[in-house]
Formats: structure tokens, C-alpha cells, sequence
């Protein structure tokens, strides 16, 4: 609250005291969050008219309109949205507000007002249709400014247009805030990304008959954004309405690849959403043509991962199996190495650990073929484990240096996370202790729980590694309840953290309540393996 209110009024006195004052009478101090939109306090807006009133109805004309640019404003783009006020009359009610201090000159061409509350009171104070008007004189005029290099442009094109009202800028409106999504997305900026595909879904309503395929589309764009910016939540909820929208209107490859983030998203969350994953992908394997053999081996590959954590763990290995295959015959490196990372989610004897490594190998090569930055990561991590259960520690650290590189990449919460994991697992083994827990207390701090409930698990299992080796099992007693139960048996592969942890911890004959504990919990599950059928 105290930065955003900072922000809003730029630490000046008067304007600081009234917003206060206006929240105050609101009830929205506190620990509430600072309004997005607020209407300028009275005295806030009296303050600011006063000083307004000193100036020509000519120069406050021309500062409306500079409020509609927005903050800072281009005398170019100024000079073709004016039209048909002239040069001279512009330059002269610019050189007015200037010496009335509420605009500055920043830079050859450039200006802004000497505070926001000045532009937020004018733009506040004009009628709806000539601001409109102004939206649209501003849209055009940046357009024809930045015709030659317009991408940086993007955004503020899409909000002109979308502002204007006007039907025939609708289509311009959508087609900016898209370009400037995709944008966002290539730049790593994800949440500036879920911003721009919200404005253009807003946008696509405003047209009299919605084209409900561009809807659909667009609402896929918005689930992969949240996906990447780690909103989970709201990426299941998106990718689920978009898959439902792409059966309805008999958009199979918008089906297709929503079945296929929503299935990646589960998984990468840890999360068990209704509808299934499976369902989503059975149901898009079903409506996709034979014709799309890369897409319907991807399918495939997926399902397989969605029937592991189903518990179908035979079914899963075959379907797998099926789906490696399906993408050698089709060639298609990057089917082949989605694919391919499949193999990993299941649990294998030691004894496959080199015909892993190989096919991990192999996922790598095939990522940096198709230029698919996520896949490279994953690859590099599935390396650098089977390197250190090789006792290859020189080569798991040069996995682990491709990952650093990796995740200045891609820059997502998740993988984020992981890599502080496998930074925690790498302090544990060489028994930097102090080290290990500086990483925990920083990635506990990253974390977002509702979202990323996976790295929770991870953590608290390193957690109780570290005391364990600390002999710290005061500690451990604290943490294994709360780990375990939040852990359900899982029945695929043998994989009971439940009674793995219960095991280490029965050494901690100090710790009575640490044995009390361990009597409540189910007893270990036989492990099973199978080699690779791929």
C-alpha cells in the first residue's frame, strides 16, 4: 500500500494527505490491496483545477488532448493528433504550460506532466465522445509516426483503438493487443503477455457477432501466458474453456494443443483437475484427422504421462512406448522429444540408467534441432540426475551450469524453482549444509504455494534431509507430519515418500514423538521397474 502510494501521488504532500484521507473514508486502509482504478479526491482535483483555470482555454485544449497520449507524450505524435491546430498554435500553448509548470520538456521532442494527477484530472474531465475522438487522433497519429519500427508501439496502439469506441478500429484494437501479447510472450514478459490477450478477448466482445473462432484462439494464447507466468489456477481454468469452445466449433488443432498445455500444466503443478487430462486428450486424439500424424503422436505421448499419474501405470508405459515410436516414424524432432521426456516420470531399476541417459541424449539433440528452449531444460535436468546417479559429479555440474544458462532464458516461476532444487540437492551432496539452507530459506521465499504446491513437496524432503544430516530431528519432527500428510500413497511405481521418509526416520531414537508418528502411516509399498520398451 505505502510503494502504490508513493507511485500515485510521487511523494507530493497535499496530493499524498487527500488520496489518504479519500481511502480512509472508503475503509480501504489496511492490509487491502491499493485499488487498481480510483476517482481523484476532490481536493486533489480542486487543487489541480486552480492552477489549471491560470492557463488559456487554447493551451488547456491542447493539454487534454496530451493527456489522452498519456504521461509522457512525442511532439510529433502531438503535432499529427492536433490537426487542424497549427504548429505555431500548439508550440505556443506547450511554452504556456511549461512556464506554468505542468509540463516539462524531458528531451528534444519530448515532454510530460510535471505530476500524473494533472493528467489523470484532465483526461478525467473530458466527455466521453471527444475522448473517444482523441483516442482515435492519437491512434492514427502514432501509426503514421511509428509506421517504420511500430512494435514497441504495440500497446499503446491496442488501448487507443480499443478506446476510441469506434466499430471501424476494433479489428485494429484486437490485432495490436494480439501482436503486442505474442510480443510480450517472445520477450519472457508473461504477465504483461495475460494483459494484452485480456484486452483483445475484451475487445472481440464489443463487435456486434463475435468471431468466436478468433475468441477461441485468443483464449488458448491466454491459458499458454498464465501457464508460463506460473497462474497455474487460472491456465486450467482458461486452457478448459478453450478446449471445450474448440469441440463446439469443430477446431480440432485449437483442441489439440489446449488438451496439451492443460495436461502440461496439471503435471507441472502437481494437480489433479476435473476434467481429466486424459479426457481432454482422448477426446482431441479422437477429433484431430490420421492426416496430422505429428499431432496425434504428440497426443499420444501425453496421454501417457496423463494415465501415470492416473495410476495406470502399464497402460501409461505402452502408451509412451507407442507415442516414441509414433514420433520416429513421423520425424519430427520436436514430437520426438516431447515424447521422449515422458520416460521420465516413471520410476527404473539402476541397472537403466545408461540406456536413460541415452535417450535423454537423444531428447537433447532433438529440443535443439526444433529450437524448443523448454525441452532443452528439461533434457539438461534429466541429464544432470542420471549423471549424478552414475557418481559423474564433473558432468552433473556441467548440466547444471546448461540449466543456469537455461533459466535465464526462459525466466519461468517453475522451472525457476527447480533449478533452486537441484542448487539445494548439489549443496546437500557435497555437504554444504549452511549453503543448502541459505538456498531453502530464499526458494520457500519465492514460492507461491497456491500455485506452484509441487516445489512444496520438493522442499520439505530437502528440508528433512538437511536436518537429518544435521542430526537435527527436533526439526525433522516438525516437518515429516506436515510432509506426509500432504502426500498420498502413489500407487504407479512404488513411490511412497510417505514410508520412504518414515524409514530414514526411524533412526531418530531421540525423538519419541518422531516414532509415535511413524506407527500411523502406511507401511512401504513394493517397488517395481521395467526396463525401456521404447
Amino acid at each position: 500500500m505505502a510503494k502504490a502510494l508513493h507511485i500515485q501521488t510521487e511523494g507530493n504532500p497535499l496530493f499524498l494527505r487527500e488520496i489518504v484521507r479519500f481511502l480512509e473514508q472508503r475503509g480501504a486502509l489496511g492490509d487491502a490491496p491499493f485499488p487498481s482504478t480510483m476517482r481523484i479526491p476532490e481536493g486533489i482535483t480542486e487543487a489541480i483545477g486552480r492552477r489549471l483555470n491560470l492557463l488559456s482555454a487554447g493551451c488547456n485544449e491542447v493539454l487534454a488532448l496530451a493527456s489522452v497520449i498519456g504521461r509522457d507524450f512525442a511532439w510529433e505524435v502531438l503535432l499529427r493528433a492536433g490537426a487542424p491546430l497549427t504548429e505555431d498554435m500548439l508550440l505556443e500553448a506547450l511554452d504556456e504550460a511549461v512556464a506554468a509548470h505542468v509540463v516539462e520538456e524531458t528531451a528534444a521532442g519530448r515532454y510530460q506532466f510535471t505530476h500524473n494527477l494533472i493528467r489523470m484530472t484532465l483526461y478525467d474531465e473530458l466527455r466521453i465522445a471527444r475522448r473517444r475522438q482523441f483516442h482515435r487522433a492519437v491512434g492514427n497519429a502514432i501509426e503514421a509516426v511509428y509506421r517504420a519500427y511500430p512494435d514497441q508501439s504495440l500497446p499503446e496502439l491496442a488501448r487507443h483503438f480499443q478506446a476510441s469506441g469506434h466499430d471501424a478500429d476494433v479489428d485494429k484494437a484486437i490485432d495490436y493487443a494480439v501482436r503486442a501479447g505474442c510480443r510480450a510472450d517472445a520477450l519472457l514478459a508473461f504477465e504483461d503477455a495475460v494483459q494484452f490477450f485480456r484486452t483483445a478477448l475484451d475487445t472481440i466482445e464489443q463487435r456486434t457477432e463475435p468471431d468466436q473462432a478468433m475468441r477461441c484462439r485468443l483464449l488458448f494464447l491466454l491459458g499458454e501466458a498464465q501457464r508460463k507466468s506460473g497462474n497455474i489456477a487460472s491456465a486450467l481454468s482458461t486452457l478448459c474453456e478453450t478446449a471445450k469452445a474448440a469441440s463446439r466449433l469443430g477446431l480440432p488443432d485449437v483442441l489439440a494443443d489446449a488438451a496439451l498445455a492443460y495436461e502440461q500444466a496439471a503435471w507441472r503443478n502437481s494437480s489433479s483437475p476435473d476434467p481429466s487430462p486424459g479426457a481432454l486428450l482422448r477426446e482431441a486424439f479422437r477429433q484431430v484427422p490420421e492426416t496430422e500424424r505429428a499431432l496425434r503422436a504428440r497426443l499420444t505421448g501425453a496421454l501417457g504421462r496423463a494415465l501415470l499419474y492416473a495410476n495406470a501405470e502399464a497402460e501409461a508405459r505402452a502408451q509412451v512406448a507407442k507415442s516414441i515410436a509414433m514420433a520416429r516414424e513421423v520425424g519430427d524432432p520436436a514430437v520426438l522429444a516431447a515424447n521422449l521426456s515422458h520416460l521420465y516420470d516413471f520410476s527404473w531399476k539402476p541397472e537403466s540408467i545408461e540406456e536413460l541417459l541415452g535417450c535423454a541424449t537423444e531428447m537433447l539433440a532433438a529440443a535443439q534441432r526444433s529450437g524448443d528452449p523448454e525441452m532443452v531444460h528439461y533434457a539438461h535436468a534429466w541429464r544432470l540426475n542420471h549423471y549424478l546417479e552414475l557418481g559423474n559429479m564433473q558432468a552433473a555440474a556441467a548440466e547444471l551450469d546448461a540449466l543456469n544458462r537455461m533459466d535465464a532464458r526462459l525466466r519461468q516461476p517453475t522451472d525457476s524453482l527447480t533449478l533452486r532444487g537441484y542448487h539445494i540437492m548439489m549443496a546437500l551432496l557435497r555437504g554444504e549444509f549452511a549453503e543448502a539452507e541459505r538456498q531453502i530459506l530464499e526458494a520457500t521465499a519465492l514460492r507461491r504455494p497456491t500455485e506452484l504446491s509441487v516445489h512444496g513437496e520438493q522442499l520439505s524432503m530437502q528440508i528433512f534431509t538437511l536436518r537429518r544430516e544435521q542430526a537435527s530431528w527436533r526439526d525433522c519432527s516438525r516437518w515429516c507430519p506436515r510432509f506426509c500428510g500432504s502426500m498420498p500413497p502413489l500407487a504407479f511405481g512404488g513411490r511412497d515418500w510417505r514410508s520412504s521418509t518414515s524409514s530414514s526416520a526411524s533412526a531418530a531414537r531421540r525423538a519419541p514423538n518422531m516414532r509415535k508418528w511413524r506407527r500411523t502411516i502406511s507401511p512401504p509399498c513394493r517397488a517395481t521397474g521395467a526396463g525401456i520398451t521404447a
